[in-house]
C-alpha cells in the first residue's frame, strides 16, 4: 500500500486519517464486489430465473442467490452511506445541505453514475428482496433478474468513485 501520505504527516493528521479511512473503505467495498462476482459465476446457468424457477431455490442455489442480493445490498449501502462523502470531502465539496438526491444529481453530472434513475431502481430492487414475498414469486422472480443485471452499473459505479478518490490522493 502506498503509505507516503503518512509518511509525510503526522499519524495524527488529516491527510494520513483520510487515506486510512479510503483504504478502509475501499476494501470493505472490494469485498463486497468479489462476494457479488463469485455468487454471480455460480449462479450463471440459474438466471433469468422464472416465477416457477424461484419457487425451487434450494441448496447452493438458494444460497448463492442470498449472498449476491446480500451483498449487492450491502455494496449499495455502502456506496451510499460511506464512499460518496469520503468522494466529496476529497473533492472539496461542501456535503452539509446536501441530499441523497442532490448528492445523485452531482455524481451523474461528473460522470460516476449514468443516469440517477437506474441508481433509484437498484435501490427499489434492494428494497424489494430486503422483505419476504411468498405470495409474489413473479415480483421475486423480476428483482432477482433486475438485480444480476445491476451488479455490473455497479460495480462500474464503484470503480469510477475509487479510481478518482485514487488518482487524486496517490493510493493503492
Amino acid at each position: 500500500k502506498n503509505t507516503n501520505i503518512c509518511r509525510r504527516y503526522s499519524r495524527r493528521s488529516t491527510a494520513c486519517m483520510i487515506q486510512k479511512k479510503l483504504e478502509s473503505v475501499k476494501k470493505i467495498a472490494d469485498t463486497h464486489v468479489t462476494r457479488i462476482q463469485d455468487a454471480l459465476e455460480h449462479l450463471k446457468t440459474t438466471f433469468p430465473v422464472t416465477e416457477h424457477s424461484v419457487q425451487k431455490l434450494a441448496g447452493q442455489e438458494f444460497l448463492y442467490m442470498k449472498l449476491l442480493t446480500n451483498r449487492f445490498s450491502k455494496l449499495q449501502d455502502h456506496l451510499g452511506a460511506n464512499v460518496f462523502d469520503l468522494f466529496f470531502l476529497l473533492n472539496s465539496e461542501n456535503i452539509d445541505s446536501m441530499t441523497m438526491i442532490d448528492k445523485l444529481n452531482k455524481l451523474e453530472k461528473l460522470g460516476i453514475i449514468e443516469d440517477v434513475h437506474i441508481w433509484h431502481d437498484m435501490r427499489t430492487a434492494r428494497n424489494i428482496i430486503a422483505h419476504e414475498y411468498p405470495d409474489n414469486p413473479a415480483l421475486i422472480a423480476n428483482t432477482l433478474n433486475a438485480i444480476k443485471t445491476y451488479c455490473p452499473i455497479l460495480i462500474a459505479i464503484k470503480n469510477a468513485l475509487f479510481k478518482r478518490m485514487q488518482s487524486s490522493n496517490n493510493v493503492t
